[in-house]
């Protein structure tokens, strides 16, 4: 049904929309840090999205036509990522939350990162003690 199409694509760049402020909202945290909650909780996610883009009952056309915008707005947003007056808006910027061994409590709370998320990625990194470190960045990726 050709009337479906648009429909679709307002759907697909509606919840894009979405997401990208919810992530911003809550932080990249949401993307990165996989408990099992959280893979349950993306899983959901996209569950919840796919319905809504393709709504009911779902086809194939309405599936690819929904995949390509999603596909074309991360390209648009990919690009506008370049411009140095949208890219703030589109990502965080780096900030240190963590220098000369002391947590920076404000930048974790920006970043919505607990110390637990913290003391888990400096294990990781291979790091025993935390006087050892001279600075912890938090990147937008």
């Amino acid at each position: 049904m050709p009337w479906r199409i648009p429909v679709v694509i307002v759907s697909a760049i509606g919840v894009y929309l979405a997401f990208l402020v919810l992530v911003r909202l809550f932080g990249a945290r949401v993307l990165t840090a996989w408990s099992t909650f959280d893979a349950v909780v993306i899983i959901m996610f996209g569950a919840v999205a796919g319905r809504a883009v393709l709504g009911h009952p779902p086809t194939l056309a309405a599936g690819l036509i929904g995949l390509v915008t999603l596909m074309i707005m991360e390209a648009v947003f990919g690009q506008a990522r370049k411009l140095r007056q949208l890219r703030g808006a589109v990502a965080s910027p780096p900030e240190v939350v963590m220098a000369h061994g002391k947590v920076i409590e404000r930048a974790l709370s920006r970043q919505h990162v607990t110390e637990l998320d913290l003391t888990s990625a400096l294990r990781r990194a291979g790091v025993t003690d935390p006087a050892q470190v001279r600075c912890v960045i938090a990147e937008p990726t």
